[in-house]
């Protein structure tokens, strides 16, 4: 007995003696190690001292019903300490029989098991978080044994891999990742090489089950367990869509340079044209009576202008070209182009229109639309050597939330079709699948250019067997169309040189003294600027001397765009005509909008010569005019300067007004203030475009803020102010001439 009691004080583990009532008669030390009590303080008391509150009371009730019935209870309980501190003990309470049978005492042996739980718990907690992480990982996670079975996956990698729903643990990563990745895993799996166990493979493509072809980035790790078992753990990317966007903006990036080369190119080129054609037209009219030396220089001429239409090709896939832009009814112009298309498509080939486009009027360059349609037409017979159908439909595409419906034109064929390798380089430059001598590989690329140039997209549809179908789709616009047929070339003749006094900026010389020569044989007065500098120069120095400047859009210094903004400053009733062989983006999309006239080199001599005598002789018609500000000084300023030009004025102090003058008069333009009581002029610029898209509308403001955020809400042009009220006229009038041109009026 003495052996025992020595063992029990000595224990390790925390021992308390109850009696047959549960009361304490005994407690170690190591007791009060892990309680705090002393046996002096719990002698004669209920274990339940040590109770947190924190197990529920059906916890105790297990307790006594298993004790009393004298068996040994077992668990975990969460105690108090003296100090209040909450400790985790296993514990085990032990019923003691006496002679008779009967329950004597209780033994209990607790052991503090707090710090076991703890790491427990923060193994657990660390467990779930990873597998969290492993589960929620946008990568694909994933083992395999030696042979390739997969022994775990997570949701990325069912995902990507289409094994969702699916018994993935039957599969096995080597059929499904293919021989690609077969060949780089095998020999870290078999220990090959220069002992190295992990891996990570540049570019894997697999073919999945639901048909799809994807391209992956595995890191790969073998280890071996103490069994000798193989585990293989993987973590891959999914890249395709990454390669794709690197494909896509390579490709950008070359069309850039093209661009930018075939622009620099056509540019120089058209320079060069415009002198040979230009001069060699000069010289064919001087030798007329020479007939073998008129035929000679002939021969010059119509190989500049094959030189010339093969620029134009060039400029046109570069979106570089000069359009010019009409409201035409697509639907009359396809009905006009069927004679043309069946007789350049051949008998074999049958073509049919299925037109149901309920708006078909677009604002795109007629010739440049013919362009295209002719292009996808020859293409398409090309494709069905031996006969078949081409159909030319549209369809009415529905507006998105604040944009504008769109016309869908579709040209399909029953020709053979293509795969996907050449359906994904068909617009670019130079690709063809022709036999060499058949064709330039540009007609695809030159279709492309000039549909994004007309604000819309292209895209094609094929399968091999089963033809091809190229979707157009083009915003639709609001008008009257104008007849196909129709010119507005002013017929008069030349004025005299005391009443046109051109200015001419062009930096190349021969294009220069050419431009120089056939505008003084027609009687003009002629001053040559050898860039736009010497032009801005020029006019500072005489600002209303000038009828008309000519001006290259491309010159060294100031560009032809920033001449104009600077000259109409100084002369803002200045009449300007551009010539370009071709410009940047901004530069042309900024002159267009802006109302100028441009026109594209190399220009023919009875061309410009018209186009000169058009802009000298050209009346501008009146219009009614709206001058909207809360300053009545300003409004009588404006209205004195539109109505000596001949234009009707009306007034409003703020926006609101404004509104009701406007569905109640009839309104061309509209000149407004921005910031004004009651409705403010960036609302009323909104309100105003939403109820007359062709509304022309000009910003007075003092805010360049302002300016910008009007611009960008339909305004048509800018001003600061105060500013000058005859550039203010002057730019209306720019701009209803442009709306005018545009409708065909």
């Amino acid at each position: 007995m003495l052996l025992l009691s020595s063992v029990v004080q000595s224990a390790g583990d925390a021992c308390l003696i109850c009696s047959a009532q549960g009361l304490i008669q005994y407690a170690n030390p190591a007791f009060t190690a892990a309680t705090g009590y002393d046996l002096d303080e719990v002698k004669g008391k209920s274990p339940s001292i040590l109770k947190s509150g924190l197990h529920v009371p059906a916890f105790y009730e297990g307790l006594w019903q298993t004790i009393l019935a004298g068996k040994v209870f077992r668990g975990e309980f969460i105690n108090k300490k003296k100090n209040g501190e909450i400790f985790y003990e296993d514990k085990t309470i032990s019923p003691v029989f006496g002679e008779r049978g009967e329950i004597t005492h209780y033994i209990s042996v607790g052991r503090d098991i707090s710090q076991q739980k703890r790491v427990n718990d923060e193994l657990r907690i660390s467990e779930r978080r990873y597998r969290n992480l492993i589960a929620n990982a946008s990568d694909m996670i994933f083992t395999h044994d030696g042979e390739g079975r997969l022994l775990s996956l997570n949701g990325a990698g069912e995902t990507s891999l289409s094994l969702s729903g699916r018994e993935w643990w039957k599969a096995n990563a080597y059929e499904i990742l293919g021989e690609g990745y077969r060949s780089e895993v095998e020999p870290l799996v078999r220990g090959e090489g220069n002992g190295a166990r992990s891996k990570r493979i540049a570019a894997v493509e697999t073919k999945l089950p639901d048909g799809r072809t994807i391209v992956i980035e595995p890191t790969v790790r073998v280890t071996k367990d103490d069994g000798g078992e193989v585990h293989v753990e993987v973590i891959a990317r999914d890249i395709t869509e990454r390669l794709r966007l690197q494909a896509q903006l390579q490709q950008s990036q070359k069309m850039e340079t093209l661009g930018r080369l075939a622009g620099g190119v056509a540019h120089d080129f058209n320079n060069l044209l415009t002198v040979i054609l230009g001069f060699g037209q000069l010289a064919r009219d001087q030798v007329a009576q020479n007939p073998d030396a008129a035929q000679m220089i002939g021969e010059v001429v119509r190989a500049g202008e094959r030189g010339a239409a093969l620029a134009r090709q060039l400029l046109a896939f570069t979106r570089q070209q000069v359009l010019h832009p009409r409201l035409v009814d697509i639907h009359g112009l396809l009905h006009e182009m069927m004679p043309m298309l069946r007789r350049l498509i051949g008998e074999q080939v049958q073509i049919e229109l299925d037109l149901v486009a309920v708006e078909a009027v677009l604002l795109v360059d007629p010739g440049q639309f013919e362009q295209v349609i002719v292009n996808l037409a020859v293409n398409a017979r090309d494709a069905m050597p031996h006969g078949g159908r081409i159909t030319v439909s549209t369809s009415t595409q529905p507006a998105e939330t604040g944009g504008l419906a769109r016309l869908q034109v579709r040209v399909s064929d029953s020709g053979m079709g293509m795969d996907e390798q050449t359906l994904s380089r068909i617009f670019d430059p130079f690709f063809t699948t022709k036999a060499t001598g058949h064709g330039t590989g540009l007609g695809l690329s030159i279709v492309k250019g000039i549909v994004e140039q007309s604000g819309g997209t292209i895209q094609a549809e094929s399968v091999p067997g089963q033809g091809t179908c190229f979707v157009i789709q083009i915003p639709s616009a609001a008008g009257r169309p104008e007849s196909l047929h129709q010119h507005h070339l002013v017929e008069a003749g030349a004025p005299s040189a005391a009443g046109g006094r051109i200015l001419l900026a062009e930096d190349e010389p021969e294009v220069r003294r050419y431009f120089e020569r056939i505008l003084e044989d027609a009687g003009y007065e002629v001053v040559g600027a050898t860039d736009g500098q010497e032009a801005l120069a020029l006019i500072s120095q005489k600002p209303r001397f000038f009828d008309l400047l000519i001006s290259d859009v491309v010159m060294p210094g100031v560009s032809g765009a920033e001449l104009a903004r600077r000259l109409l400053k100084l002369n803002p009733t200045l009449k300007v005509l551009f010539l370009t062989g071709y410009a940047e983006h901004s530069d042309l999309r900024w002159l267009q909008e802006s109302g100028f006239e441009i026109e594209a080199k190399p220009i023919t001599r009875s061309l410009l010569l018209e186009r000169v005598a058009a802009k000298l002789n050209a009346k501008d018609k009146t219009a009614a005019v709206l001058v909207v500000d809360d300053d009545p000084a300003i409004r009588r300023l404006l209205r004195g300067a539109f109505e000596r030009e001949g234009h009707t004025v009306m007034e409003a102090g703020e926006g609101g007004e404004a509104l009701s003058l406007l569905e109640a008069q009839q309104v061309d333009a509209v000149v407004t203030d921005l910031s004004m009581p009651g409705m403010e002029g960036i609302e009323t610029i909104r309100e105003m475009r939403r109820r007359r898209p062709e509304l022309v509308i000009v910003v007075l403001s003092g805010q360049s803020a302002s300016l910008r955020a009007a611009s960008l809400l339909g305004a048509d042009a800018a001003l600061s102010k105060p500013g000058d009220t005859l550039l203010a006229v002057a730019t209306v009038q720019r701009l209803l001439r442009r709306n005018n041109a545009g409708s065909g009026r």
